[in-house]
């Protein structure tokens, strides 16, 4: 066996060195030649392994860098590029990425740039820092758009999807931009895609493209998280949760962003509402009582408090039911000084109260039935609740 696999080591050196040799000549002429000869270099090499010639398609690209100028006027450049970038793509030589990457932003002939986007996605290595001016890219072309300058959308959209097939969780807040700058349905989807197919956690990516924005943009934004695709539904109310709990935090002193920062608490609460997500009862409970005073003080209609009773009621939790329970008993101390009670809001806790079905709510109903002050729909309503809350 020796005897055999020792003359096919030798072989095999022998080809790899005389492979070698070949490249480093070839690599040669091509420094030394004139354009056109250029060319027939790369082609001579064409019989050869794409990958152990990397390096040649390397220089190639590197001499039409440098050349750049001349990409729209010579044929001859333009044929050793697309010899060069071919080649590359044939052998994977990640190592001439970055010459790949500056020829697309030299290039001006769309299918030439489609082509190389698509070359990028089999070479780029996804924590590589061309991912990086990738996605400055993406954002130059949508500032270029909003500034009223027509930029090429199909270069862009290939762009896109090369990006979401890389993976990166740093192209999210570049493919959330394209989607956001309103391009035709064609770019629209692809960039769409590329962000369900980044890795990361999707919560802590859509929760720091909301907090990067200004209070006004955070509206849409988070509604288009929330009425998108791009979230899982579980992932949505986990998001709504923190967007609920940074927007109770914000105090804004003009009227309109008061007014932005109500929109996302509002949304927030009905997507929670919704996925009955328990997790978020403490936030609910905070933007309750928030809500509770603005209706108060006339900031907020009636049923933004119903609806802040309804979330509360989804939760299930515990917490949930004292917290109404207290509120409860407020509206019933309003009825017992001859304040003119609320019928709606009444029933809504009722309502909500049966639905969470605690014992710790019975004596609160229990003192509805005892209050001439209350309609009679509202003391059967309690009549009904404590059944449901009896031990």
């Amino acid at each position: 066996m020796q005897r055999i696999i020792a003359p096919v080591l030798f072989l095999l050196t022998v080809a790899v060195f005389a492979q070698s040799q070949r490249l480093e000549t070839l690599q040669s002429s091509f420094a030394s030649t004139d354009q056109a000869t250029k060319l027939e270099v790369l082609r001579t090499a064409e019989g050869e392994d794409a990958e152990t010639f990397g390096p040649l398609y390397a220089q190639a690209l590197s001499y039409v860098i440098d050349n750049a100028d001349d990409l729209g006027s010579q044929q001859v450049l333009r044929d050793i590029a697309s010899i060069a970038v071919t080649r590359i793509a044939e052998g994977q030589y990640a190592s001439a990425a970055d010459q790949v990457w500056r020829l697309l932003e030299l290039y001006s002939e769309t299918t030439a740039r489609v082509e190389i986007a698509e070359v990028l996605s089999d070479l780029v290595n996804p924590d590589s820092a061309i991912v990086e001016a990738m996605n400055e890219w993406v954002l130059r072309q949508n500032n270029l758009t909003r500034g009223g300058t027509r930029i090429d959308r199909q270069v862009l959209t290939a762009m896109s999807e090369t990006l979401g097939s890389l993976g990166s969780p740093s192209s999210f807040g570049a493919l959330l931009d394209v989607v956001l700058a309103d391009y035709p349905d064609f770019v629209n989807e692809t960039a769409l895609t590329g962000l369900r197919n980044l890795d990361g956690d999707p919560v802590q990516l859509a929760t720091e493209a909301v907090r990067s924005r200004d209070v006004q943009a955070r509206t849409a934004l988070f509604a288009f998280f929330m009425e998108g695709d791009v979230l899982q539904e579980a992932d949505k109310a986990e998001v709504a949760g923190i967007a609920l709990n940074d927007a109770l935090g914000l105090r804004p002193q003009s009227t309109e962003l008061q007014e932005a920062v109500r929109q996302i608490r509002f949304t927030a609460a009905s997507v929670l509402r919704e996925a009955e997500y328990e997790p978020a009862t403490d936030v609910l409970i905070r933007h309750f009582n928030e809500t509770v005073l603005e209706y108060d003080r006339g900031r907020v209609v009636r049923s933004r408090v119903l609806e802040a009773i309804a979330a509360l009621g989804a939760t299930g939790s515990e917490a949930a039911a004292e917290r109404l329970t207290e509120y409860l008993e407020l509206l019933n101390t309003y009825t017992e000084i001859d304040r003119p009670s609320e019928a709606q809001l009444v029933l809504a806790v009722i309502s909500n109260l049966a639905r969470l079905d605690m014992p710790l709510s019975y004596d609160a109903l229990f003192s509805v039935t005892l209050l001439d002050g209350y309609p009679q729909r509202v003391h059967d309503a309690a009549r009904e609740a404590m059944n449901s809350v009896r031990q």
